[in-house]
C-alpha cells in the first residue's frame, strides 16, 4: 500500500466523517497530512514491535576476540543468535561480563571464535514528510490483516485530539477495533 492508499481508505472510511478528509475525493487535506502520516509512523512502530514484520539476518565472523556492535536505528531488538551448527545462544539484557548481551543498542560478544547467525527484527521505515506529489507514493510494507489495525489506530490519535466527549468515545471505539485486529492476527498467526 501507498501513502495515497493510505489517505484514500482513511478518507473513505475512518476519517470520513472530519474536515480532514476532502469531500468525496478520497485525499486527506494537505495541512493534515503530515500529521496522519505522524500518526502512520507511531502505528506502523507499534505494529512492528509487537510482530515480526520485518526481520534480517547476519553473519559474524569471530577471530577470538572481544565483539562488540552498534545495532542500526531501525534494529527493535535481536531475536536469536546461532552458532554454524545450528545452537541457540542465549543472551542477556544486561551486561553480563563475558556472556552474550545486548545492551543500550549494542550487541557484545565475549572472545570466541567461528560464524554466528544473528537474527533482527526491524522497525519500518519511517515516512517522510509530504513535500512534493511523489512523497505520496511512499510504500507501506503491511499485511493486509494488520492493515486495518494502523487505519484504526490513526483514527483513534486523531479522534482522541479533538477533547471532547463525543470525540474521546470515537477514539475508544477505534482503540478497541485496533485492539481486536490484533488479537485476531495473533490468534491466527
Amino acid at each position: 500500500m501507498t501513502v495515497e492508499e493510505l489517505f484514500k481508505q482513511l478518507s473513505y472510511g475512518e476519517l470520513s466523517n472530519l474536515a480532514v478528509a476532502v469531500d468525496a475525493s478520497g485525499a486527506i487535506k494537505k495541512d493534515q497530512q503530515n500529521r496522519i502520516l505522524h500518526f502512520a509512523n507511531e502505528g506502523l512502530l507499534k505494529l512492528h514491535s509487537r510482530f515480526p514484520l520485518r526481520e534480517t539476518q547476519e553473519v559474524l565472523t569471530l577471530t577470538g576476540q572481544e565483539f562488540e556492535k552498534t545495532l542500526g536505528a531501525d534494529v527493535l531488538q535481536v531475536t536469536s543468535i546461532l552458532t554454524a551448527w545450528g545452537e541457540s545462544l542465549p543472551f542477556h539484557s544486561h551486561p553480563i561480563p563475558k556472556r552474550l548481551y545486548v545492551y543500550h543498542n549494542k550487541l557484545h560478544i565475549p572472545p570466541m571464535t567461528g560464524e554466528l547467525l544473528v537474527s533482527y527484527q526491524q522497525r519500518h521505515p519511517k515516512l517522510t514528510d509530504i513535500v512534493v506529489p511523489a512523497d505520496l507514493a511512499q510504500v507501506i510494507s503491511l499485511p493486509t490483516e494488520l492493515t486495518e489495525a494502523l487505519t484504526a489506530y490513526i483514527a483513534y490519535k486523531v479522534y482522541a485530539g479533538m477533547n471532547s466527549q463525543d470525540s474521546m468515545n470515537i477514539a475508544a471505539g477505534h482503540r478497541a477495533r485496533y485492539e481486536q485486529v490484533l488479537v485476531e492476527a495473533q490468534n491466527h498467526g
